[in-house]
């Protein structure tokens, strides 16, 4: 389905038109597509960095970030460590102590740029960052699929528009877009099971099915 075809498809559903109403189901149009590719994660690059010697935080040379997916470092010696991700307090208080001997193993993201490790790498490590990209702009005329949104899954974002649109007009045929916007959840979560189905069946990670990274006492160099 093109982005004016569903912009007129709503604008018939919600009773909307005129030059700055359609201009505002072209907004959501696109909106509907930034946050499918952000919840089902649809489109994913690899971007790599090189990290430095003794140098802690640094900044995504990589544009057009829309979300992470997941990180890791691989060291010279090419054993990969998945890096987990902690919060601010917890990043605080583990650089309170020197870690030596091993590769970063937690990061702290601030911001969509910036990128905070922990222990300190040694600059043999080179950093490998999972990420959705921003879509490119989308013509009324282009179909939503060159923006990563697969054909089946076009009338879910077309739910986001109507929920928006039904939100903004005030329609109380569909509780002010509220079943809309139920039709859209649940179209994602369909569309994350047959994602992660396509994944050799792997799912989101369970409650304990993951040990938490537990650095060793402080000052302690583990030889890696």
């Amino acid at each position: 389905m093109t982005k004016g075809a569903m912009r007129d498809r709503v604008a018939s559903k919600i009773g909307m038109s005129g030059s700055a109403e359609l201009t505002l189901l072209e907004g959501w149009v696109d909106e509907a597509v930034e946050q499918y590719l952000v919840e089902t994660k649809a489109i994913v690059r690899e971007g790599v960095m090189t990290m430095t010697n003794a140098v802690v935080d640094y900044v995504i040379p990589i544009a057009n970030i829309l979300a992470l997916s997941k990180i890791w470092v691989v060291p010279s010696t090419g054993q990969y460590t998945e890096l987990e991700q902690i919060s601010s307090s917890d990043m605080l208080r583990k650089r309170q102590y020197t870690y030596t001997g091993d590769h970063p193993r937690a990061y702290e993201l601030l911001g969509m740029d910036l990128i905070r490790v922990y222990p300190t790498p040694d600059g043999t490590e080179t950093m490998h960052i999972l990420y959705v990209p921003t879509p490119p702009a989308l013509a009324n005329t282009d179909d939503l699929t060159l923006a990563g949104v697969v054909l089946p899954d076009h009338p879910i974002c077309e739910e986001y528009v109507s929920w928006k649109a039904a939100d903004w007009d005030d329609d109380t045929s569909s509780k002010i877009g509220e079943s809309y916007q139920k039709n859209w959840e649940v179209g994602v979560r369909k569309a994350k099971k047959r994602r992660n189905l396509l994944d050799n069946g792997w799912g989101p990670a369970r409650p304990g099915g993951r040990r938490r990274w537990i650095p060793p006492k402080p000052g302690t160099d583990v030889g890696w």
